[in-house]
């Protein structure tokens, strides 16, 4: 496997186990290495990355893992941190990190956003919007976005309609109801021309939540109405996360 810095730089700065191993994650076959998020090379790493990217003038940064990935106590004593140090993680690490690089950006590039992957509460004072890619769950309701409206934009939901096309329909319906932006599909994806009928949809959408942004920013969520008579359901494939095949009204509120 190619070695990428880490015998140079990540082992040493990896988070360590109690056992006295390396924490290590693996994506596509390849290892990586955990950096425990207190120490000043993962600091300056990504310190460096951000405002590289903020100097060539793009509109936004997408941070993966800081909402998903699992909090990892650190055992390695050169580190700095107290053994063990639950706060060591996220408190003072990459809470510290990303907050201080999230107001500098803000104050030099107001207009350019960061965001990570997962709705975990304890990014939302550092970032501007949370991909909540995996909301496909049967009987899943907009509890997090009617607390949290108004404090992060919730983005993005994986789209798959080659397994079933019709879902995406309900999806792009969810994301509107949920208080979402709608989406997260690729090029290749919207302008297919088998996708006219759901590129339709989508402008209608688009049009409505543009049309009530006001509520959609700083709106307060009601709970979904209630209809007299049952409304029919279908079992659509939403996707590879949760209960995969969700139970789908024809109608959403």
């Amino acid at each position: 496997e190619e070695d990428y810095l880490y015998s140079k730089i990540g082992k040493a700065n990896c988070v360590q186990r109690k056992d006295g191993t390396r924490a290590m994650s693996i994506f596509n076959k390849a290892h990586f290495g955990i950096i425990c998020p207190y120490t000043p090379v993962y600091e300056d790493m990504m310190r460096k990355s951000c405002f590289m990217l903020e100097k060539m003038g793009v509109d936004g940064i997408y941070i993966d893992q800081i909402g998903a990935a699992q909090h990892i106590v650190c055992y390695d004593k050169t580190h700095g941190h107290a053994v063990p140090d639950d706060t060591a993680w996220f408190e003072k690490g990459h809470h510290k990190v990303f907050s201080a690089i999230r107001a500098e950006t803000k104050a030099r590039t107001p207009d350019m956003i960061l965001t990570t992957e997962d709705n975990a509460e304890t990014c939302i004072r550092n970032f501007d919007a949370l991909l909540c890619w995996r909301w496909m769950y049967k009987g899943q309701v907009p509890a997090f976005s009617a607390v949290y409206t108004g404090k992060t934009q919730l983005i993005g939901l994986t789209y798959d309609y080659k397994r079933d096309a019709e879902a995406s329909f309900a999806k792009a319906a969810w994301q509107i109801i949920g208080g979402g932006q709608i989406g997260w599909v690729t090029k290749d994806y919207f302008c297919a021309p088998e996708q006219h009928d759901f590129r339709v949809w989508v402008k209608q959408l688009m049009r409505m939540r543009l049309a009530l942004i006001d509520f959609f920013n700083e709106g307060e969520m009601a709970a979904p109405a209630t209809f007299s008579k049952p409304v029919k359901e279908k079992i659509l494939y939403w996707g590879g996360h949760g209960t995969l095949r969700v139970n789908t009204p024809e109608l959403y509120s």
